[in-house]
C-alpha cells in the first residue's frame, strides 16, 4: 500500500495534489508502515523498534 502510494505521487507529482490529498496520503503512507512493522514485530523474526 506504501508503495503504491509512492507510486502515485511520483506519476501524478506532488505540486498536483491539493494540501488535503498530500496530507491523506502522507497519513495513509505511515499507517501503512505501523501496520507493516506492528506486523514484522507480531511475526518476531526481527526486532523493529516501531515507536520513535
Amino acid at each position: 500500500m506504501g508503495l503504491w502510494l509512492m507510486r502515485g505521487l511520483e506519476r501524478d507529482g506532488t505540486a498536483y495534489l491539493s494540501p488535503t490529498e498530500g496530507l491523506f496520503l502522507y497519513v495513509g503512507t505511515f499507517i501503512a508502515f505501523f501496520l507493516f512493522c506492528r506486523l514484522i514485530s507480531t511475526i518476531g523474526s526481527f526486532r523493529v523498534p516501531c515507536r520513535r
